[in-house]
Parts: C-alpha cells; sequence; structure tokens
C-alpha cells in the first residue's frame, strides 16, 4: 500500500471459462487477491468475470475497509466452484479416466473428419474418400 502516487483505477479480470483449471485457476485466484492486498485506500477498483459472458461482479469503488472485504469475498466465491469440482474429481479418479477417454475418442473423431475435408479439398482424397 504505497503512497505517494496517483490514485489508480483497476478492474480485476477473472477468466472463468472451460479453459481454466489446475495450477491456472490457483494462480489467478492468488493474483486476484494479492492485488486487492497491495492496491491502497485511493485506488478505485472493479471486479469483473467472463466466461461465455461477461459479469460486474463488484462496481468499480474507492478501495476502503468494507469493499477491500467485497472483493476477497466475491474473488472467494468465483473460484468456490471450481475448487468444489477438483474435490469430486479427486474422490472419483475413474470417473477422471473414464472422462479423458472419452474426450481423446471425440477429438479424435474430429481431427478425421477435418483431415478427410482438408485431403478432398486438396484433391488427395483415396477414392473411397472421394465418395
Amino acid at each position: 500500500r504505497r503512497t505517494g502516487r496517483r490514485p489508480l483505477d483497476v478492474a480485476i479480470v477473472i477468466d472463468r471459462s472451460g479453459s481454466m483449471s489446475g495450477p491456472k485457476l490457483q494462480l489467478a485466484r492468488q493474483a486476484a487477491r494479492r492485488a486487492v492486498e497491495l492496491l491502497g485506500p485511493q485506488d478505485f477498483v472493479a471486479l469483473v468475470a467472463y466466461d461465455t459472458e461477461v459479469d460486474r461482479m463488484v462496481p468499480g469503488a474507492r478501495l476502503n475497509p468494507e469493499h477491500r472485504r467485497t472483493l476477497l469475498e466475491a474473488i472467494d466465491r468465483t473460484f468456490a466452484p471450481f475448487r468444489e469440482k477438483r474435490k469430486e474429481l479427486a474422490a472419483h479418479p475413474d470417473d477422471v479416466e473414464q472422462i479423458l477417454l472419452e474426450g481423446a475418442k471425440k477429438a479424435r473423431e474430429h481431427a478425421r473428419r477435418v483431415l478427410d475435408r482438408a485431403r478432398w479439398a486438396c484433391g488427395i482424397a483415396s477414392t473411397d474418400e472421394r465418395r
């Protein structure tokens, strides 16, 4: 909480999309919390989260003790579902393996269709693939 500097206007933006998992989630939570801890009472801070939609979770305001507490609680609430899902998956490792196997199968099928279309477009499809 430095003094002697100009006040900052800060929007902390949290990615809660499907691409966020594991260590990335933990680091994002720690970084968001640390930013709130380091900013001073002269700073204006808002919290935004996004996935397929943008959610203004905490409107911007001067970082007084109450606003700081509100921001920290909102950050923790944002990450709570991810922590619960992680606990659930950790308790059922066989489910995780099945999910990964199904995902790999779907990825192979999709890749095969894309390669077939690419071969066709390039004129290198086999006779069977051209039918």
